[in-house]
């Protein structure tokens, strides 16, 4: 009815199909991409923080709810806006930001135009590292723990030692969710061998033993998976006697 009345054609007698066994609604696809169209624009358009952020809220909302709308608002061009706000010194325009593209990134193409498109991982980087509220950075922390579900985007982050540094850190500050986002993010980091001994030499060990009393089975997986991919001898060169003592009461048979 909206349609007609707005004389937008659409064939009611095509209105459902089939896309690997589900059942897709044509005018409601159509009618997503012309709301993210609307929020985009009225994004370009907004001047104040708060005009701004509740154009990014209806984003976040909108990018919650179904792949289809992750990847209209991605094709539609949302990132390159949203890297724009994520320096917001605003708190809830920088965590409906970061959180936008946390909720795009649960769509595995999303996860590489994330990864491609100049300044959006280095925008996610930088709230890890920076955010103005800790739920910002957790959630830039669950951003990296998407992107880390594709091998070689899991062996870039890796490597890159900001990314190594602002988890660590996290997981040592803040409340607990936000400590438990960095280091499920860390652990996930950790299944690759090269990264590895970036979080070695990131201070992994040191993190581990300062949070054992807090979060004793996250802090001991990630010690575990360290050592499984060959963490042990660069562990043992680094002299870490007293931790090694404090974890080792925490592990049967150290």
């Amino acid at each position: 009815m909206w349609c007609r009345d707005q004389k937008i054609p659409f064939e009611s007698t095509e209105t459902n199909v089939k896309s690997n066994g589900i059942v897709l609604n044509k005018t409601a696809l159509e009618a997503t991409k012309m709301t993210v169209t609307f929020l985009l624009n009225k994004l370009t358009a907004s001047q104040s923080p708060e005009a701004l952020n509740r154009m990014v809220h209806e984003l976040r909302i909108l990018a919650k709810t179904d792949s289809d709308s992750r990847a209209c608002i991605a094709e539609a061009g949302a990132l390159p806006l949203l890297v724009n706000i994520l320096g917001s010194d605003h708190p809830n325009l920088q965590v409906n930001a970061v959180t936008t593209i946390l909720n795009l990134s649960i769509l595995e193409a999303n996860k590489t135009r994330i990864m491609e498109i100049d300044g959006v991982l280095n925008g996610i980087i930088e709230v890890l590292r920076s955010g103005v509220t800790w739920e910002a950075k957790g959630n830039a922390a669950a951003t990296i723990f998407s992107l880390t579900g594709v091998h070689a985007h899991r062996k870039r982050l890796g490597r890159k030692t900001r990314v190594v540094k602002g988890l660590l850190d996290l997981a040592r500050e803040g409340p607990t969710n936000t400590k438990i986002d960095a280091m499920v993010a860390i652990l996930n980091l950790a299944a690759d061998r090269e990264a590895v001994g970036k979080l070695i030499e990131g201070g992994v060990v040191d993190m581990v033993a300062e949070v054992m009393d807090s979060l004793p089975e996250e802090a001991v997986t990630i010690l575990e998976v360290v050592v499984k991919r060959g963490g042990l001898a660069a562990i043992a060169a680094a002299h870490h006697r007293n931790m090694m003592k404090k974890i080792g009461n925490h592990i049967e048979g150290w």
